[in-house]
C-alpha cells in the first residue's frame, strides 16, 4: 500500500473477505520498504473465521516510532499457514504530525 501522509506507524488492521482461513492461523509482517516492522502478533484466526472478522496488531515499543512519508510503500505478507485463499483488507493507522 502507498503511504497516504507522513507519520508514525501505530496499528494495523485486517479484515477477512468472503472465506474462512482454514487449517492454521495465518500470521502477517509489514514492511517499509525493505525493513520488517516489529509489532504485536498479528494474526488471522483459523478458529471461527467468518468473513469480516476483524484482526489488528500495535507496533511494539521496540519500532513506535517508525517514520512514514508520503508515498512511501508499506507490503504486508503472510506466513501462509492456513491452507486456503483468504483474501483480506488491510489498513495502516498513521498519526500524523
Amino acid at each position: 500500500m502507498s503511504v497516504p501522509c507522513k507519520g508514525y506507524i501505530r496499528k494495523f488492521f485486517s479484515a477477512l473477505q468472503g472465506t474462512t482461513v482454514g487449517t492454521a492461523n495465518n500470521v502477517f509482517t509489514a514492511f517499509v520498504g525493505t525493513t520488517a516492522i516489529t509489532f504485536d502478533t498479528w494474526q488471522q484466526l483459523t478458529s471461527g473465521s467468518a468473513a469480516g472478522d476483524i484482526a489488528s496488531a500495535n507496533t511494539s515499543s521496540a519500532n513506535r516510532n517508525v517514520w512514514v512519508n508520503e508515498g512511501d510503500v508499506i507490503k504486508v505478507t503472510s506466513d501462509g499457514a492456513g491452507s486456503k485463499t483468504t483474501p483480506i483488507m488491510i489498513t495502516c493507522l498513521i498519526e500524523t504530525h
